[in-house]
Formats: structure tokens, sequence, C-alpha cells
């Protein structure tokens, strides 16, 4: 790591200018350097879609009767809007506690983010012959010619089991009217109704965020028996796709904090501060051993990315060298000559400490008919930002300044108690024995919630399948 800092802090000296605006590379699990991992074409890019498409996210996490504590106020700005215990505000108290790199004991699992364009839980990603166009048309076209019916008719297990999620929940509900089924493949239609064409980056990415750090990871394919008796196997993926849609569907408390995402990233001076950024992670992610949900670079790449690790060195801001130790580290604001920053400190900074931070977060991940899932399966990619800390006279941290621009723009997480629940879950007063199909009471509230206005599966049944997979 002193090494990586050097080289970084190298950067920042030859070309300032470039350093900030440059993207930080993203790295896979063996510090590979990536190519640029992106749902958005460049037309997208340049029309500014990267950006619009957080809007609507925004608007979900931050939607008023989220706030869980009372005075809150989302989105919020400070740590203690944030995270569930604020134990540490000072880098002293960190090393003291060794948590300059802190890992969760399994990291949340990764999922894909069930692309409109596709059908949503629609998808029958196990079969071959589905078309996986970015043609929305071309999908629902395949499926309206080899429908459900003609399917079970076949009375084939193998092509039964590469049933979309959605389909195969219909089925373990029991629903004539294939009504969740139908309600992915009419989002689309909405859509390509109105604009002829359904872009790529619409899904349930944030559903899949906060399932991941709330559920369980399911473990093993689960077969349960359809309402008209019928096995049906639901894999890890589909149980994870059950669960993103029932997360991404309803009213969940959240907790939020980050800044505008309306203004391009490149002149947009808003976002995550970055002492609020580092007493997230090491207060979250080193105390309460809880994952966070961040955007990570706050450009055209997935946003909604959970955390699982990070680890961090320190540099001295005036000497722009490494620092191994806090003492060494720190600049004093009567002797820091070179601060680029100096207009911007707060009046009552003592002291700038430079950090260079590793967040290690998992991303989405292409959904199979694997029958075993464990977090060797998840999608990692480390990211470094660099920023500096400012101290007051006792050594808390009251700011700071990013010396990247492209860095994360918001981070959330769900309320650590929370449940993602139905209205008709509050009316399930039954058991679902394991050798049978779901009870007639499930199955006439399962209807209710997946044709509702803001259809998605029964919490009841989500839970139960994850419980399954994991005994």
């Amino acid at each position: 790591m002193p090494s990586i800092v050097d080289a970084m802090l190298a950067d920042l000296c030859r070309d300032p200018r470039a350093a900030l605006n440059r993207r930080p590379a993203k790295r896979d699990r063996d510090g590979r350097e990536l190519e640029r991992e992106s749902v958005f074409s460049a037309l997208d890019i340049r029309r500014g879609r990267h950006i619009s498409g957080r809007a609507p996210i925004r608007k979900t996490l931050t939607r008023p009767g989220l706030a869980t504590r009372p005075g809150d106020t989302l989105p919020g700005a400070r740590v203690e809007d944030l995270v569930d215990q604020v134990e540490h505000r000072s880098l002293a108290a960190i090393e003291d506690a060794d948590l300059r790199t802190a890992t969760l004991a399994e990291s949340p699992w990764s999922d894909d983010y069930w692309p409109v364009y596709l059908g949503g839980l629609g998808q029958r990603y196990a079969d071959r012959k589905f078309p996986l166009s970015a043609d929305w048309q071309k999908n629902h076209t395949y499926i309206q010619n080899h429908p459900v019916r003609d399917i079970l008719a076949s009375d084939d297990p193998t092509a039964i089991g590469r049933l979309s999620p959605a389909e195969k929940y219909d089925l373990l509900v029991g629903d004539p009217r294939m009504s969740l089924t139908s309600s992915m493949w009419a989002e689309g239609q909405r859509h390509h109704d109105r604009d002829r064409e359904v872009e790529v980056w619409m899904g349930i990415g944030h559903g899949w965020a906060a399932a991941s750090c709330a559920l369980p990871r399911p473990l093993h394919m689960v077969e349960a028996l359809a309402a008209d008796g019928r096995a049906l196997r639901f894999y890890p993926a589909d149980i994870k796709a059950l669960a993103s849609l029932l997360w991404a569907r309803t009213a969940t408390p959240s907790r939020f904090v980050g800044g505008r995402c309306e203004a391009a990233p490149l002149t947009d001076a808003s976002g995550t501060n970055p002492d609020t950024f580092h007493l997230a992670l090491v207060n979250q992610l080193g105390v309460a051993r809880r994952s966070l949900i961040i955007d990570a670079t706050h450009d055209y790449e997935v946003w909604n990315q959970p955390v699982h690790a990070y680890r961090y060195e320190l540099f001295n801001p005036q000497s722009l060298r490494h620092a191994p130790t806090l003492a060494g580290a720190r600049a004093p604001v009567r002797e820091f000559d070179r601060d680029h920053f100096c207009s911007h400190r707060g009046p009552h900074t003592a002291a700038v400490v430079g950090v260079m931070m590793e967040v290690t977060y998992v991303r989405p991940s292409i959904p199979t008919h694997a029958g075993q899932d464990d977090p060797s399966r998840d999608q990692l990619r480390s990211v470094r930002y660099l920023y500096d800390l400012e101290l007051d006279v006792a050594g808390a941290i009251i700011g700071g300044e990013w010396y990247t621009n492209k860095h994360p723009d918001f981070l959330w997480m769900p309320a650590p108690e929370a449940r993602a629940c139905t209205p008709a879950d509050a009316l399930v007063d039954d058991t679902w024995p394991r050798d049978r199909p779901l009870p007639e009471s499930w199955r006439g509230l399962a209807w209710h919630s997946s044709a509702g206005a803001n259809p998605c599966p029964l919490a009841a049944i989500v839970e139960a399948l994850i419980e399954r997979a994991r005994t």
C-alpha cells in the first residue's frame, strides 16, 4: 500500500488537474485493473442519461416517511444520519481501535439488477434460446411465442426449471393470471410504447443492494410444490431475484447521506463529504460490522454497490508522501503553505491529514442455475480514493477535501431492524409445511400483492424460501 499511495501522489504532483479528473480505476479480486463497467452506451453518456437515471433512485431512497429517528431529515449530511452508531470521531481513536482496515465476515451477496429491457424477473435467464437482446420487443416476443402453458404441457422438468423467477412464483402461488410475470413485462411495455425503447439501466439494483445487506444469503436450491402439486426448483438466483424485487417495491426505512445528482460529474461539487465518508466506513463496517451502500464513482457506471471491506493509509498533504504514522501525516494548518483548498477550510481546523482509502464492494452478477451459492461467487471490485481530513485541536475529524473529483455521490443503507413487507403480510397467520403447496390463505394474499399498484412477492414467501435455502 505505501508504494501505491506514493504512486497516486506522484500523479497528483505531475498533473493535478488530470489527477483530480481521472476516473478511479476498478480492480478485481486479484488487483487487476479493469475496463470501465457500464450499462450505458456512449450515446447515453453524451445525453446525460447516467445522471438523470439517478433521480428516480434518489427520490425512492429519500422519500418522506423513511426517516427512522426523531428529527431526521433526509437526505442528511452528517454521519449520524447514516450509521448504526458513531463510536469513533478521531483518527487517533480509530488507530487505537486498530480500525485502519475492516472486512465483513461475509460479503453481501451478488445478484443481477434484473433490467427492465430483459423483462425484469420475467427473464428466462437459464434458457439458452432466450434472446438477451438489447431490444425489449425481441425478448418479449420470445416469451409470447413460448408461453408457460406450453412448457407445462410438455411435462419436461428441465424446461420447467428454466422458467423465470416470476413465472415460478406465479406457479407457486397458483395465480391463473400470472400477475407478477405480467407486471414485469407490462413495465417494459409502458416504456416501449412511450419512448420506442427501454433504457438498459432501468432495473432494481437498489432493491438488490438493500436485500443483500438485510437478508441472509440463499445457500442452495430449494424444491417446493406448486399450487397444482407440480415440483418447482428455486435456485439461489431465483430466490435472490424475488428478494431484490421485494426490497425494491416496498417502502422500507432507510438512511441516506449525499449531495445533488443533477449536475455533470466533472462540474458538480456536491456529494458525500470526505469526513462523513471516512467516519461512516469506519463506524459502520469496523464497529457495527454491517454494510452500507455507495455510489462508487458518481459517473456513468452502475451505482448502488454494497461495501464489503475497506483499508486505508495516511500521507502528509504538505510533502505529498506516504506517512506510516498519524504524527507523520499531520500537517499543521499554520505550516501548510501548499494547501490548494485553504479558502475552504473550516475556522476550527488545526491540522490536515491525507488519506488513501481503498474500498471493496459487491457488484451485480449474471444469474445462473448454480445449485449452491457462497461468497466465492460474489463479484467483488475495489476502488481507491484520495482525500484529506481536517482535525480540530482535540484531533476530532471536522471536515475534509477530495483529491478525486469522481468520488461517492451518496451513501445509504436499510435501517438496522428494517423488514421489507407488503400490506398483505400483516394478514399471514398460517404456516407453510415443507412437503405441502402453499396454504390457500397465503395464495390469496400473494395474488393480492402481485396484482396491486406496486406488484411484488409476499415477504413471507421470500423469507420462507431463504430459510429453506439455508437449512
